[in-house]
């Protein structure tokens, strides 16, 4: 699979995420990255150096001022199979940067735009969390630990990318991936009921799909399938009509840890639910 896209050239000019996320993916598969940033760099290098550093390694960083000196980076884009942009369409109008300026240049590049939100309102400023708020699914208690708009949008972006670079087609393809649009995909199983809330199936509803406190800690229980659920209430002394207060009151005897090594032995999928982050 990497050998397919070693000597293909991407250049991005895509700053914080998701377009990092994609050029990292790509320079994993042996493709060569050029990093187009302004003077003043990444702003994801300076909040979190560590991450970016991740992200950016072994590809190509350039520092160029678009305004000015465009015609730095058209010298790069002259052999580069893709271009990757996070910038508005408004914005990379005025300085040439466009798909419809750039094809009339390079028929062949292939051009990804990531935007926050589906045309007509492709110019609208918005971050992740701007994108969930709009899909009601933010808790007014806490930030969301994970940024799912930006992965969400980072993983149809690879996805398009990939195909294209291994497209035969010499005419150069145009996709806009919408931040906001991206959701969607991933929030599929609470528009239909499936999460939620405490009455939906996997939001509660099931004892065996479910979070228990115990002696120690609070363990995370997976017995979706009917013979997980059947071996588990089988070894618990309890039955399949077991209420949820039954299930709570049993994995008081011992520690989430304790739960987890059990759940091994017995080949069931119940995990202690660490306090620190990944």
């Amino acid at each position: 699979m990497k050998d397919r896209f070693k000597g293909k050239k991407i250049v991005s000019i895509c700053c914080n995420l998701p377009g990092p996320l994609i050029t990292y993916r790509l320079k994993k598969l042996m493709a060569m990255v050029i990093k187009v940033e302004p003077p003043e760099g990444d702003p994801l290098e300076k909040y979190c150096p560590q991450f970016y550093h991740y992200l950016s390694q072994d590809q190509v960083i350039q520092k160029i001022d678009l305004k000015n000196n465009r015609n730095l980076l058209l010298t790069e884009l002259e052999k580069a199979d893709l271009f990757i942009v996070s910038n508005r369409p408004q914005s990379l109008k005025k300085l040439g940067l466009d798909f419809e300026s750039l094809h009339k240049l390079f028929p062949s590049l292939n051009y990804l735009s990531l935007v926050g939100f589906t045309s007509p309102h492709h110019n609208k400023p918005g971050h992740d969390l701007t994108y969930l708020a709009k899909k009601n699914i933010l808790s007014t208690k806490e930030l969301p630990k994970i940024l799912l708009a930006d992965t969400a949008g980072a993983l149809e972006g690879l996805l398009w990318s990939q195909a294209a670079l291994l497209n035969k087609n010499k005419s150069g393809e145009f996709e806009q991936v919408s931040l906001d649009q991206s959701v969607d995909f991933f929030t599929l199983p609470l528009k239909f009921g499936l999460t939620g809330n405490e009455n939906a199936l996997l939001g509660g509803a099931l004892p065996g799909y479910n979070i228990y406190p115990t002696k120690e800690g609070f363990l995370a229980l997976g017995a979706l399938e009917p013979h997980f659920f059947k071996r588990l209430v089988e070894l618990m002394g309890l039955n399949e009509k077991s209420s949820k207060s039954e299930f709570e009151k049993y994995f008081l005897q011992k520690s989430a840890r304790e739960w987890e090594s059990w759940g091994q032995m017995h080949d069931l999928p119940m995990v202690e639910i660490s306090e620190e982050l990944v």
